[in-house]
């Protein structure tokens, strides 16, 4: 994700480091950076010009050593 964004803005490893449903959004001037918790996922506003035309999902994987973070991401898929 890093990668097709230009820039670190999540963390990496040789391990999984996703935990949490997150969605990167667009955004610029005071809403840049800010990161908003929502019920069922996180939001992350950043100033990348592809995140106007698309929302960029990360999630956990699905074959995640924690049960609970693959729960988390096939509830999500369907949405």
């Amino acid at each position: 994700i890093n990668a097709i964004l230009g820039s670190k803005f999540c963390p990496e490893g040789v391990v999984p480091t996703t935990t949490s449903i997150n969605m990167l959004r667009f955004g610029e001037g005071e809403e840049s950076g800010k990161t908003q918790r929502n019920k069922d996922y996180i939001e992350m506003f950043l100033p990348v010009d592809l995140l106007k035309q698309v929302t960029v999902v990360d999630t956990p994987g699905t074959n995640a050593i924690i049960k609970e973070q693959t729960k988390l991401t096939k509830g999500f898929i369907p949405q």
